[in-house]
């Protein structure tokens, strides 16, 4: 004896199969959704990846090469003691952009960067008051009133500009402690990135 679909039953199973494509491509549809989010999440991955790695490198070079690898760079970022101090004083430190010293573009009222002064192992910022081109020296002072000449070859680099807040970080970033902090940061950054845009979901717990 054949059994035959109510109304009602006839109707259910049409309705059940119209929705089984639909289904199928709504999956479909996700899965392709899901790579085009990976795929871009990769390229997003090595962009910073490689980002990090130059910004790495120029971290390393200020704390690896001689005086802040202002000779090499050109430019570079520096903490010295500034000029506009009394000695008698506190003095106080900042963080400056330097660039490389020319004798021969070197002008009164330029400021140089000095090592060393007091048997201290600070840099030290000075004004130009004379330039003697025959003996290749300058005279310069500090807060003033003392003066100092010095050789060309003792002067580190020449002031640029002061730093502003993002220099200033920079520039704890190319220290000891700063650079420890950087590479944490750099490996959270690039762990965020790979576990929610990189890596399978398999591979997830």
């Amino acid at each position: 004896m054949n059994e035959y679909l109510t109304t009602e039953e006839l109707v259910k199973a049409l309705r059940l199969q119209a929705s089984r494509p639909q289904y199928k491509e709504v999956v479909k549809q996700k899965k392709v959704s899901n790579k085009k989010i990976k795929k871009v999440g990769r390229i997003i991955y090595w962009v910073v990846l490689g980002l990090l790695v130059l910004y790495t490198i120029y971290a390393i070079i200020p704390m690896v090469v001689k005086d802040r690898a202002v000779n090499l760079l050109g430019k570079s970022t520096m903490l010295v003691i500034p000029n506009d101090q009394e000695l008698d004083q506190e003095l106080n430190s900042d963080v400056i952009h330097i660039k490389k010293f020319s004798f021969d573009d070197i002008q009164e009222g330029d400021r140089i960067i000095i090592y060393g002064k007091f048997g201290t192992d600070l840099y030290w910022m000075e004004e130009v008051v004379d330039i003697d081109t025959v003996n290749r020296t300058l005279d310069t002072t500090f807060g003033y009133f003392i003066r100092n000449t010095y050789q060309e070859d003792e002067i580190i680099a020449a002031f640029d500009h002061h730093a502003n807040l993002l220099s200033t970080i920079v520039y704890v970033a190319t220290t000891p402690r700063g650079f420890a902090s950087l590479l944490f940061i750099e490996a959270l950054i690039l762990s965020v990135i790979y576990y929610y845009f990189v890596r399978e979901p398999k591979e997830k717990k």
